[in-house]
This record gives structure tokens, sequence and C-alpha cells, in this order.
């Protein structure tokens, strides 16, 4: 068991000279084993060993017996160890998930702060090959992608390492014999409400009686040959999603693709924009990618707190917080002639004008016609704020988001910042080139019409 240790140790770069490793243990063979074994190296690739357990709670006098079993182990290997207890039971009852899932949750909390604490670059957990096989019938059963055949990684997130993961549990018991070492026995793990044992238990021992001897090398080889593909497709992925995000998102450039890599692009842009791949179901890769293989302008997709939206042959990505101006501006206007220049460049002359109710009042993207008694006040003319809402003419005086409106005029998400928007009394009268207000329009009773004219120089 050690060499195999060893050499899965070097050949996957899990452990670097210096580093220190936090060791899982619970007091099972398996991490009774790994902890012994990382002591070996301790000289040699001078680690500091530092060792995590938590009492559950669910097994009374046992779970506290394993508890005082390894604070002594780690007293005699000269390990420093940290214990913590947690109501499990109770966990999983007030988040309404199984045991085992809260146990989970609270274990990898903890890895992750004690980790932090003690400066440790590795955190080092007794999954093995045996393990493994049942992960993968798991997904199976339950249903998976590629990425879940794969089954479990040798290191995950640069921290996570399973040392033993080519082991099998045969030789880890084999490996504790030899060195005169005791270790626990959890119950629960002969029950077979829980999903994992009953493979283990039930269905690996049917599959080797009625079909397969030797099932667990077999789906064991079959696993060795889907992370070795996988690896390639990851960087095929990666490397396509560099590509893309060069080309400023180009839908064209995705819909090219190959069918196969369009889902792993789209998963290198999530851990891009959001910094991680979790809680990122593929349900929401999906709609992603019929947005983008449908190109159609104006449609969007919000997802995990991001907006995601078809511009002018682009992808536009953006955080879902309402929009936000290049640089907001605003100017009050009389009537006359005025010049207008914005922070970004654009230039307009504007012409407000009062005339009689003869003027000829069929409007234009460059100019409309209002009742000129409604309007109270100065003029502003502006960028686009967050809470903006617009009652635009031909809804009854309905309110809609200026956001939504915008988005079904398939106006692209880079010129919305830059739009025109007219107001008075904080009412908007006009959305430059797009749409009148009905609050402000000229009706049958009207006596003076004004008259907003621009021009874009």
């Amino acid at each position: 068991m050690f060499e195999k240790m060893l050499q899965t140790i070097e050949k996957h770069q899990l452990v670097r000279p210096g580093d220190r490793v936090l060791v899982a243990l619970s007091g099972g063979p398996d991490s009774v084993a790994l902890l012994h074994a990382l002591t070996r190296l301790r000289e040699s690739l001078s680690l500091e060993i530092f060792a995590v357990h938590l009492n559950h709670r669910i097994r009374g006098a046992d779970a506290d017996a394993d508890e005082a079993y390894v604070l002594k182990l780690c007293q005699e290997m000269g390990v420093p160890l940290h214990t913590y207890k947690e109501d499990i039971p109770g966990l999983s009852k007030r988040l309404r998930i199984t045991e085992e899932e809260a146990g989970r949750k609270v274990r990898y909390e903890i890895f992750e702060q004690l980790s932090r604490d003690l400066g440790c670059q590795r955190v080092a957990v007794a999954q093995h090959r045996d393990d493994q096989v049942e992960t993968f019938l798991m997904r199976i059963i339950r249903g998976s992608g590629l990425d879940g055949l794969g089954a479990i990684a040798y290191m995950r997130e640069g921290k996570y390492i399973r040392p033993l993961l080519d082991v099998t549990k045969e030789e880890i018991l084999g490996y504790l014999r030899e060195n005169h070492l005791e270790s626990r026995t959890d119950h629960t793990n002969f029950e077979t409400h829980y999903l994992r044992n009953k493979i283990r238990l039930e269905l690996i021992p049917e599959l080797k009686k009625g079909y397969n001897p030797n099932i667990t090398a077999t789906i064991s080889r079959n696993i060795d040959i889907i992370q070795e593909e996988l690896s390639y497709i990851r960087e095929e992925g990666l490397r396509l999603y560099g590509i893309f995000k060069t080309r400023d998102y180009e839908v064209a450039f995705f819909q090219d693709l190959h069918p196969g890599l369009k889902g792993r692009v789209l998963r290198n842009l999530m851990a891009d924009v959001k910094g991680d791949i979790k809680n990122v179901s593929g349900g929401e890769i999906s709609q992603l990618r019929e947005l983008l293989e449908q190109g159609v302008p104006g449609k969007y997709r919000t997802i995990q707190g991001f907006h995601f939206e078809i511009g002018q042959g682009r992808l536009l990505v953006d955080r879902e917080a309402g929009p936000v101006s290049l640089t907001d501006f605003s100017h009050e206007l009389g009537e006359g002639t005025h010049r207008i220049e914005t922070p970004w460049g654009d230039r307009y002359q504007v012409v407000i004008k009062v005339t009689g109710p003869r003027e000829r009042v069929k409007g234009s993207p460059g100019q409309i016609y209002v009742d000129a008694d409604k309007i109270k006040g100065p003029i502003v003319v502006r960028n686009r704020r967050q809470s903006d809402r617009l009652r635009p003419i031909g809804m009854g005086g309905k309110s809609k988001k200026l956001k939504d409106f915008m988005i079904d005029e398939k106006i692209p998400r880079e010129n919305r910042d830059k739009i025109l928007i007219f107001e008075n009394s904080k009412e908007i009268i006009w959305v430059y080139g797009y749409r009148l207000s009905e609050v402000f329009k000229v009706e049958e009773t009207t006596l003076k019409i004004l008259k907003i004219e621009v021009i874009k120089l």
C-alpha cells in the first residue's frame, strides 16, 4: 500500500516538500492507514502533519469512543489533533437534507477554516479505489455527465488530495495488520438504507457473483480511461473558451463549435465570471447554450446573479444589478436651441419650441410633439438610471421598467447607457429615437404644442 501511495503522490504531485498537510481522521481503517503512511514521509519531505476529527453525534457512546481513540493515536504518532462536535442529525432536520449530506457540509466547512488557520496547503482524505468504484456506480444510478463518471479526482481545488485512490480496501487492511494498527468500526457503514452502503454490500457482490468476478478492476480501468480522455476534453474546452473570450464572446464562433464542447466552454465562462462553478446546474448551462445557439439580439437570461444578453453579434455579460451608466449626466433645458456633449463624446443639437395647435404633430425618431401645458418646469435631458420607469404611448398609461422596455425594443446592452432620456418632473417624456410617453401626448383638447427635435452632430 505504501509504495502505491508514493507512486500516486509523485504521479499527481499531491504533496510538495515542506507542505503542511491536514489529515481528515475519522478513526476508521482508511483514515488511520493514511495518517500513519503520511507520517512516514515527514522527514523525507519535510512535511508538517495535522489531524482533524469530527464527532457527528450520531452514534452516541461509540462516537465518543472514536474521539478518544483518535486522540490517543495522534499522541502516539506525535500529530497535533483538532476535534469538533456537531449535532449532525439536528442540522439534517433543520436544513431538510440527509445526515450524510449534512455531515459532509460540516466537515468541509471545518476543513476550509482549519486549513486556513493552520496554513495548510493540502487537506488529505482517505478515499480509496473501492470508494472510486462505488462512486462511479452511484453516479450511473442517479444519472451523470462525463465529469461525474470520471468519479473522484486525485486533487480538487488545488487543496484536497486523495493519496490512497489507487489502493484497494484489501490493501489498506493488509497495511494495518503489517503495522499493528487498530481502527474503529462505524456500524452505520453496514446500514443499507444509505445508497453507497447498498451498492457496496449488495450490488457489487451481485455483479461479482453473477456477471464479472473482476468487476471492480474492470470499472477501475474504465475510470482511468474516462479520466485521461476527460483531461484532454477539459484542456480543449479551456483553450476554446480562451478564444471565445478573446473574440469578445462572438456568437458565431460559439455556434460553430462542436456540440460536445459547447457545454464545456460555457462552464468555463461561468467559472470565469462567477469565480467558481459551484451550484451552477446543468439546466442553467443549457439555458445559456440555448440563448447563444438562437443568437437573437435582445434576448437574455439571468443566471447565478449575472445577466447574459445577445447584443450585436456577441454575448454581453454583466452582474444583474440594474443599469450602470458609463457616467451619469443631466442638463436642464428651456425653450430654444441647445448644444449638448455627453461624457462619452456624442454631440447633439436640441431644439425646444412652443407652437400652436395647427402645427403638424406627426413625430419621427428625431422629433416629438407633446402637450405644452403638461410640462411643469424645466425639461431635463440625461442618461438612464436604475429606477427609471416609462409609460409608453399605446399602453394606456401603464408603467414599465425602462430596462424591460429597452430589452423588448432589442436595444443592444452596450448602447443603453448612451441613449438620451428626456424627463419633466421626474416623469420620462421621451426615450430618444424610440418612444414617447402616454402622459405627455397631444390630445384633441391640446391648446399648445411643444416640439422637441434632436439632431446628432
